[in-house]
């Protein structure tokens, strides 16, 4: 087992080490802010440092022009290239011109011909004057009428052939004549060019750094060559497009990243910090002393609890938290309390749901054995009987116990509908008076055997059109009549419907049997009856009150009872149904009569022998031609080669289901009636089964009746 640790204790480490962390980030914010603001006191010399020495180069080119600037009208020197016997002369110029300048480390004239007129030092006359023949050519096709000195970088691979990276920057000075001509004032005759020396400028700039002067790629000769990436500061000294020449200056200077006021600056603040921990440390020592008593007091009352002991404590703490937590603990306890009365309560309603839920499952296991037995019975007197008029009888006694089945199932499939949300009320204009009228029918012939009236009365409502939900409002009719029928004896039984303000007032009277004032609160619950006793003296299942308030509420309206023992009930509905305008009367045409198929082929897909025979035999009278297929795959088949009229397909099938069936079918032909016959009636299935591609739905077991409606709607 891992072992436990004192709260207090890990309080202390907890806040040690989060201050000590906390410590070490400031300590590094710090460096990294003093280190920041050092780089950008650097960046801001060396940017500082850089414009210095690039306004002194320039300054001393600019000074060096200036005081060079008379020698372009030289008589001699402007002279030599057309009258060498100035040469001795020209060279006494050239030598006083390189000696007397510090920056100028050799002159030699050229005039645009293949070799240097006149050099010295006299190595210049063995430089490849080629290049400097097309600079002078490009001067004199200029002609300027103003003196313009310009600088030149020569790479020494054009001077004199080696392979470095290396260049010299020379000054071109047009040697010029004057002349009487006011169109062309001067004769230029050749250029000077001045190689300069630039080591004084270096040695004058050794404190600033180490400096290169670059143009492109070539290195001037004296200056280091730095990297890109060794570069701390890079700027232009002249520009390709102002000064037709590209001379940048880099700059590297080495410096120390932790100077001495950082280290200082970092120490203290170490110290500080130190300092704060160890008071801290102290603290915390001192407030564990005051934390432990007051918590061994919450463990036990802890303890207490942990026991089942669930009483309250009243200690005076001196922390708000600890007394907010003795609180806590007190109100838990009365919750915990509260709790397990509840739970005690919560498992007798839910073992009285138990047994109300085992009550409803043996009087459902009665009423579907009911019409069962009345079902299996009906069948073994029909194998015995050859009376027609018994058999008749029979038969009709078979068909009113089926009917009682299939309702029960209905019931529990709307009441399934209804608990999982998915039962849908829809709007239509229907007739109030033709439901009340049909319900009427449908119990007319038990009333009268009971001799009970069974009396509709719509004698106080303004318009029988209004908007509802046919289906759901015949559904709640059917179910309060069903019930006023089978409890009264004697008396009678009125549907009566009127208005009620903005709304519809429904009400079921009968004279039965009452209900017990007691009972009455339960009557909308579901599986319960309003006595034990009416089961076994009436039947039900105890669902249908149920639904009939579910769908009510559905349809957003309210139902209310009132009963008295041995008087009668009375049932009342009031819904919000507007009044609508008269739907136009058609042409009546019964749909459920016999549809009329001569010669139309009819195609079965059908795997259980007893449900092809029933069907056979329901489609006979249309006297339509009937194929039946006994699985998916065969029925395709029979598909391809009979192209039916209609298609009856079974959702469960052996090799290929029905499902599979309507697909391959609706990617050949979209138009051809497809109708699902299915047992599988679960909520939400039938309307998936039309989204997949099926026309219609008739469930199983197939009603005659519902069939032909179906039929006849189709071929309409």
């Amino acid at each position: 087992m891992k072992q436990k640790h004192s709260i207090v204790k890990e309080i202390k480490r907890k806040i040690t080490t989060l201050f000590s962390i906390f410590l070490l980030i400031l300590v590094a914010m710090v460096s990294f802010a003093l280190l920041e603001q050092q780089a950008a006191l650097i960046q801001e010399d060396l940017k500082r440092k850089g414009n210095s020495l690039i306004n002194d180069f320039k300054a001393q080119i600019n000074e060096l022009i200036y005081q060079l600037a008379p020698i372009s009208e030289d008589y001699i020197l402007s002279s030599l290239p057309n009258n060498l016997l100035y040469t001795q002369h020209a060279i006494k110029i050239l030598t006083q011109v390189v000696d007397n300048n510090a920056m100028i480390k050799s002159a030699f004239i050229n005039d645009g011909s293949i070799f240097t007129v006149e050099g010295y030092p006299f190595y210049t006359l063995k430089w490849n004057s080629k290049v400097f023949s097309a600079y002078t050519n490009q001067v004199l096709s200029e002609q300027m009428r103003t003196l313009k000195i310009k600088k030149r970088v020569v790479s020494m691979a054009d001077i004199n052939g080696s392979q470095t990276k290396e260049a010299k920057l020379f000054l071109e000075i047009p040697l010029r004549q004057k002349q009487s001509s006011l169109m062309r004032p001067y004769n230029h005759t050749g250029v000077l060019f001045l190689e300069l020396d630039l080591q004084s400028f270096f040695e004058a700039s050794e404190n600033s750094g180490i400096i290169s002067l670059k143009s492109g790629d070539l290195t001037l000769e004296g200056s280091a060559e730095l990297r890109h990436d060794q570069t701390d500061y890079q700027d232009i000294i002249y520009s390709a497009v102002e000064d037709k020449i590209k001379l940048d200056l880099l700059l590297h200077r080495q410096y120390t990243p932790f100077s001495n006021d950082i280290i200082r600056a970092i120490l203290l603040i170490i110290s500080f910090g130190l300092i704060l921990v160890a008071l801290l440390v102290w603290y915390l020592r001192k407030l564990s002393k005051r934390l432990i008593n007051p918590m061994l007091v919450l463990e036990r009352h802890c303890d207490r609890l942990k026991q089942g002991n669930y009483v309250t404590t009243t200690h005076d703490f001196e922390f708000k938290e600890l007394q907010t937590l003795q609180v806590t603990l007190n109100q838990l306890a009365k919750q915990i309390k509260l709790q397990i009365s509840s739970l005690e309560h919560e498992k007798i309603k839910a073992q009285s749901s138990e047994r109300a839920k085992a009550f409803f499952l043996a009087n459902m296991s009665h009423e579907l054995r009911t019409p069962l037995n009345g079902i299996y019975g009906v069948f073994q007197l029909m194998k015995h009987h050859s009376d027609a008029i018994n058999t008749n009888e029979l038969i009709t006694q078979g068909m009113t116990s089926t009917k009682t089945l299939l309702s029960l199932l209905n019931d529990l499939l709307d009441f399934s509908k209804i608990e999982a949300g998915e039962l849908k009320v829809e709007t239509v204009a229907v007739n109030l008076i033709r439901i009340a009228t049909e319900v009427k029918h449908e119990f007319i012939h038990t009333a009268d055997n009971l001799k009970v009236p069974l009396i509709v009365n719509c004698e106080k409502l303004t318009s029988p059109y209004r908007l509802a939900d046919p289906l759901r409002l015949k559904q709640i009719l059917r179910n309060l009549v069903s019930n006023a029928v089978k409890f009264t004896s004697s008396g009678e039984i009125r549907i009566v419907m009127k208005d009620a303000g903005k709304l519809v007032s429904i009400q079921v009277i009968d004279t039965g049997a009452g209900i017990n004032k007691a009972t009455v609160d339960s009557l909308f619950k579901r599986f319960q009856q309003a006595d034990p006793s009416t089961t076994r003296k009436y039947g039900g299942t105890g669902l249908g009150l149920a639904i009939v308030k579910q769908l009510t509420e559905l349809m957003g309206g309210t139902i209310c009872v009132q009963s008295e023992e041995g008087v009668g009930s009375e049932f009342k509905l009031e819904l919000n149904l507007s009044i609508c305008a008269t739907p136009l009367l058609h042409a009546h045409q019964d749909i459920h009569a016999v549809p009329q198929l001569k010669d139309k082929n009819l195609l079965l897909a059908e795997d259980n022998p007893l449900n092809q025979k029933i069907f056979s035999a329901m489609i006979k009278p249309t006297q339509a031609q009937l194929v039946i297929a006994k699985d998916g795959e065969e029925a395709i088949e029979l598909y391809k080669k009979r192209k039916p009229d209609i298609f009856f397909i079974d959702i469960q099938m052996p090799k290929k289901d029905g499902l599979e069936v309507c697909a391959e079918v609706r990617l050949d032909n979209k138009q051809i009636p497809l109708i699902a016959v299915t047992a599988n009636v679960m909520s939400g299935e039938l309307d998936s089964y039309q989204k997949l591609g099926f026309d219609a739905c008739v469930a199983k077991p197939i009603d005659m009746k519902k069939l032909y409606e179906v039929i006849n709607t189709l071929i309409q």
